[in-house]
């Protein structure tokens, strides 16, 4: 931390202060945490920031800061200092017991900045978030990079990264900083192939740029189709062949109907907006709309659209799980299935006639799916790459 509170209840910060300063400061204790009250530590070293650190564990954020964070925030800080916002450093919010690391006015509302570098569990990150929302702050969580275990195209998206995603209106992404590097790494994009991995696209930002261009969050047109063909595949191949693949709900559903999931269609597992909402893998999710709204009717069976919401939220609840975001409304968790469904009526599956949809045609199993598998699932992806694509070039 870099306040704390005298004796006399005087707050003082040491974030600007000289070694003599802290030197002279050091004698005027005790200190005392402005927001659990217990008392304090001043720290300075030859390599470390100075820094007030809790004798005992602190109530109110127990996982204690690193060196990356008492940096990363002194650095956020100053960047927001430069473009005109006046962030407060460790406000201490008595209203509903938060001290986040940064608290700042951005577009009329209040928002919040939690600069996360250390893994803590899920349900605490929902927690604040969910605190955070009932008391109409806007909270922002950036993650130090290091913590992203990533490569070229794919982020692995466990419950603990899953809930730091950024949303804004129908765009979402990972906002992360390297506060040695003085950069920014922004993911986007992010398409989930499985319940913790999804591909993703970084865009790098130095840190001369500004807060909106961070975060109007503008992803790249990349045609990322070739990599969602092998990372699916190869999904779809070890899901069948794991231990445990007898027990697996999702492969006794499809067993106990004389399916195997290598001559399902192409038009299963298709990538759109919007599936990190979803936890299920969109292999499995898909197949579901596939099979009970398509596969199991006849042509020209009128559907209503509300049956597809109420099959998906409630008949398929064991089967289909939603990530836990508190600010994520029905309508908004129900838009992967809706671009599904679009998607599937652009290949002439289904035709929209208002709250309706009619089935118009019966799809077909792959025959030999085995065989050739890589080259005709290429050429179908070749064959509809304008459908796909189509679809997140108008949430750009």
């Amino acid at each position: 931390m870099f306040i704390a509170k005298l004796k006399s209840g005087k707050i003082i910060s040491i974030l600007h202060s000289s070694e003599e300063v802290i030197d002279e400061l050091k004698k005027k204790g005790p200190f005392y945490c402005p927001s659990c009250k217990q008392e304090l530590i001043l720290k300075r070293g030859k390599l470390k920031m100075a820094h007030f650190a809790h004798k005992t564990t602190c109530i109110i954020k127990p996982e204690g800061e690193t060196e990356s964070h008492l940096l990363g925030k002194k650095k956020l800080f100053h960047w927001l200092q430069r473009q005109g916002f006046h962030p407060r450093l460790e406000a201490y919010i008595s209203e509903f017991k938060q001290r986040p690391d940064l608290l700042f006015k951005w577009k009329e509302r209040q928002a919040v900045i939690e600069f996360q570098c250390s893994v803590i569990p899920s349900e605490e990150i929902l927690k604040r978030t969910s605190t955070y929302l009932k008391h109409h702050f806007y909270p922002i969580w950036i993650i130090h990079d290091s913590l992203l275990r990533k490569s070229s195209f794919t982020i692995h998206l466990n419950h603990f990264i899953s809930q730091l995603i950024f949303h804004k209106k129908n765009k979402a992404a990972i906002i992360s900083f390297h506060p040695q590097n003085e950069e920014f790494i922004v993911y986007q994009s992010i398409i989930p192939f499985s319940t913790n991995r999804a591909l993703t696209i970084a865009n790098k930002y130095s840190f001369n740029e500004t807060f909106d261009t961070i975060f109007e969050i503008k992803p790249r047109r990349v045609n990322f189709l070739p990599y969602w063909i092998t990372v699916s595949e190869s999904w779809l191949i070890q899901r069948s062949i794991l231990p445990g693949a007898r027990k697996n709900r999702f492969l006794q559903f499809l067993y106990q109907r004389n399916l195997h999931p290598i001559n399902l269609p192409w038009e299963i597992g298709i990538p759109l907006p919007q599936m990190h909402l979803v936890e299920t893998p969109p292999f499995e999710w898909q197949f579901y709309i596939w099979y009970f709204f398509l596969y199991t009717k006849n042509i020209g069976t009128v559907i209503q659209k509300d049956e597809l919401s109420r099959c998906m939220f409630h008949k398929l609840n064991q089967y289909v799980r939603f990530r836990p975001y508190p600010f994520i409304t029905a309508r908004e968790k129900f838009q992967p299935f809706e671009n599904y469904v679009s998607f599937l009526t652009t290949l002439g599956f289904f035709k929209v006639m208002g709250d309706k949809l009619i089935v118009k045609q019966k799809p077909k199993l792959l025959s030999n799916g085995n065989i050739d598998r890589k080259r005709r699932k290429q050429a179908y992806y070749f064959k509809n790459k304008e459908r796909i694509l189509r679809f997140f070039y108008l949430t750009d």
